[in-house]
């Protein structure tokens, strides 16, 4: 009686575990064949093999494919390089248990964890494909695994422990990825605030968050907003300065994240509580903030119901402040881009029927931010000159306006634009002054100058000569409670 299809793969299996542990220092044409059949037969030959609970091979099923399945030793880059080139010849249906095993040995954590970071991207898409094809075999038991090494601090607060969570970002797999960063982050909070385990932390989950979509990042943020864990995150990655890793593995996310985190919390206008949570971040994180996360911030602050308080014309003007410091000037276009950036902001989330009123506190807010990040500056005239030379470019003097900056916004970007533009001269006398406070005079100066154009320009404010005066009080307000006399 012929064997059965099932029978007769069973037999060649057999057969192909005999050969390939006969003997080890097989010729090279049978190896070949072995390894032929092998990524053939690769489903056929797995399943003749004994597996554990969570369907992957157990340790006496690789012992028979020791071929391989080499022994990790987990300590040197060298090593990793080793066992990631035999990762590379395994056919695709042998690599989630492949990595199932590395992550079950504890040789396989340290080789994961320590040593992958110096591998090339397209090693370490291997490696992630393999934990993708583990976790579609049993998510709940890739999990734990991945939450184990993820877990064994080696040196995760610089770059030497950025491989195994960029292996993780690089899975793309949204679900995976949610869990792993809820994981890390909830055990930050478990640590004093400030520890550098909570730091790892964190900067562990925003370096996995990179791989998300944005869509799924949206809906991360937004159910975890309220929760600490966002906030956790943002003040985790800001203890972070870009001196500590070879190259930043966060890229432009901890922005957006802090974006979509304002965005969240100010949808129905922000509390007290929200806004002093925000401050808190922003201030000592400046690099979680961009132009839409500041906008957002304030049209939040100004729709809350309630007319601005001094504190928080004060606040505001100190997170401008932050977030013009946060721009990196080595390149000057980069400044001009975030001038630009921010008036588009503005422009975008702010109501386009602003009142006076609030307009000319934002556009006070703007202004004093600014003129406090040029005076934090002083000891470093570089930073000085590109911000002055921007200002310069934008308008320079009270004589002109900000043509180019206030092109085709809404009045309130408009009326940024311009006073950000005939900021010039006030500028520059911090900088003679050697960063103490301008004058009045050049102050109530500067002021004439913005409502100058108010008054010049009622195309573009609809706003009669009261309600300009309305503007300028309020803008000589939003100074007053920033420390400019006006």
């Amino acid at each position: 009686m012929p064997l059965s299809t099932s029978e007769l793969n069973a037999l060649r299996s057999d057969m192909f575990l005999g050969i390939q542990q006969s003997d080890k220092n097989l010729g090279s044409d049978t190896q070949k064949l072995l390894d032929q059949y092998f990524t053939e037969h690769t489903s056929d030959i797995l399943n003749s093999l004994p597996h554990d609970g969570d369907g992957f091979l157990t340790s006496e099923g690789l012992e028979l494919l020791d071929r391989y399945f080499p022994q990790v030793s987990g300590t040197s880059a060298s090593d990793a390089m080793g066992v990631t080139e035999q990762l590379r010849k395994l056919p695709p249906g042998a690599r989630a248990d492949f990595i199932h095993s590395m992550m079950n040995n504890e040789d396989g954590k340290a080789n994961l964890r320590v040593w992958t970071a110096g591998l090339s991207q397209s090693d370490k898409q291997l490696y992630a494909d393999a934990i993708n094809a583990a976790y579609q075999r049993n998510p709940e038991a890739t999990l734990r695994q991945i939450y184990d090494v993820g877990d064994r601090y080696y040196g995760t607060s610089t770059a030497e422990g950025a491989g195994f969570t960029e292996i993780i970002a690089a899975t793309h797999n949204d679900d995976l990825i949610a869990a792993y960063a809820e994981h890390k982050l909830t055990l930050a909070r478990q640590y004093p605030d400030g520890a550098p385990a909570a730091s790892g932390a964190s900067w562990d989950a925003a370096v996995a968050l990179k791989g998300m979509s944005p869509q799924k990042l949206d809906q991360f943020v937004q159910a975890h907003s309220h929760d600490g864990l966002v906030e956790m995150l943002l003040k985790g990655v800001g203890k972070f300065q870009a001196s500590d890793l070879r190259e930043s593995p966060f890229g432009e996310l901890p922005k957006q994240v802090g974006a979509l985190w304002v965005k969240s919390l100010a949808a129905d206008g922000l509390t007290a509580d929200e806004f002093q949570q925000v401050r808190s971040v922003f201030l000592s994180s400046p690099q979680t903030i961009n132009a839409e996360s500041l906008s957002k911030l304030i049209s939040g602050a100004i729709q809350s119901g309630s007319e601005l308080g001094s504190s928080e014309m004060r606040d505001l003007g100190d997170i401008a402040a932050a977030y013009f410091k946060s721009v990196d000037v080595s390149d000057p276009q980069n400044a001009r881009r975030a001038l630009e950036d921010l008036i588009g902001g503005l422009s975008a989330n702010l109501p386009p029927n602003l009142g006076p009123r609030e307009t000319g506190y934002v556009t006070g807010i703007i202004a004093a931010g600014m003129m406090k990040n040029i005076a934090s500056v002083a000891g470093d005239k570089a930073k000085q000159t590109a911000w002055l030379s921007t200002l310069v470019a934008a308008g320079g003097s009270a004589g002109s306006a900000a043509v180019g900056l206030a092109a085709g916004t809404t009045p309130v970007g408009a009326a940024v634009a311009v006073g950000l533009a005939v900021l010039y001269p006030v500028a520059q006398q911090i900088v003679n002054n050697n960063s103490n406070l301008p004058t009045d005079q050049v102050v109530r100066e500067w002021i004439g100058a913005v409502k100058t154009d108010w008054l010049n320009h009622p195309q573009r404010y609809g706003w009669n000569s009261a309600e300009v005066n309305t503007a300028s009080n309020a803008l000589g307000a939003a100074l007053n409670n920033n420390g400019f006399a006006s």
